[in-house]
């Protein structure tokens, strides 16, 4: 009879936490790197305290960094309301779109301050192989959701290229 997924997952943990933090530390950059995945089933949040990262459940240390974000709008949805017709909008050069959009969205942030914030924190393994945390953070601070190495290498992080940012390292 195969294992339940929480009885695979406490082994997996059992089996980390009995390592010293450098061979947690490696044996993870591995699983990651060669795409084993032996231990993905491991919660990320029990992930990230058995290879030492600091305040996973509420990042507020100083090796956390902090991105708030707002996504660009389409500009044709900016000026939806504007008396502008089609043919203008699409007359607009590139740089007076990306302006109209950037100041749209410093509009946005403006008024809803850090209601969307991400935090990062990476921990690097001996071998200086890096193993990287993104934390989805509550108005009130706490993590929401966290993602983790194998995510990071998969491409689950939060692509903020069509974003305005405002990054800062909490103290």
């Amino acid at each position: 009879m195969p294992m339940e997924p929480a009885s695979v997952s406490s082994d997996l943990i059992s089996q980390l936490a009995a390592m010293p933090l450098a061979e947690r530390l490696l044996l993870i950059a591995n699983d990651v790197g060669s795409r084993t995945d032996k231990f993905a089933a491991v919660p990320c949040h029990e992930l990230a305290e058995l290879l030492g990262v600091p305040g996973a459940e509420h990042p507020n240390s100083s090796e956390w960094s902090f991105t708030r974000y707002v996504q660009r709008r389409p500009v044709e949805l900016i000026l939806e309301d504007e008396d502008m017709s089609p043919e203008d909008i699409m007359a607009l050069t590139h740089e007076e779109r990306e302006r109209i959009q950037d100041d749209d969205a410093q509009e946005d942030m403006d008024e809803f301050g850090s209601q969307t914030v991400i935090a990062h924190y990476t921990v690097a393994a001996p071998d200086d192989r890096e193993l990287k945390f993104e934390a989805f953070i509550e108005d009130d601070g706490h993590c929401i959701g966290l993602l983790g190495p194998y995510d990071y290498r998969d491409g689950r992080f939060r692509d903020l290229s069509d974003c305005l940012t405002d990054s800062w390292y909490s103290w």
